[in-house]
């Protein structure tokens, strides 16, 4: 019978549903190469700073960007650079 590995689907379905997001999207276009703030986010992108602070939150969970604090408490979110690797099926033993 086939094994599959339930977490990594679980983990594989997380990121998909992340980038599902048109302005999720837009973030993560922004941070791919210098940390943004979520106030310019929300400047480039016209949105609320919540509705930033909320699609930051959810790339941030699916590990696909970092989300840092300034002394002032201002956000910061940097997109981080990793391979995405998608696996549903365990390895071929042919």
């Amino acid at each position: 019978m086939l094994e599959i590995d339930t977490r990594n689907i679980y983990d594989s379905a997380e990121v998909f549903k992340c980038l599902s997001s048109e302005n999720r999207l837009k973030i993560l276009s922004y941070t791919l190469e210098m940390e943004v703030s979520q106030a310019t986010l929300a400047k480039l992108l016209n949105l609320s700073h919540s509705t930033i602070s909320v699609h930051g939150e959810k790339l941030r969970r699916s590990g696909l960007v970092t989300v840092r604090r300034d002394e002032y408490n201002n956000k910061y979110i940097r997109a981080v650079h990793r391979k995405i690797q998608v696996s549903i099926l365990p390895p071929s033993t042919d």
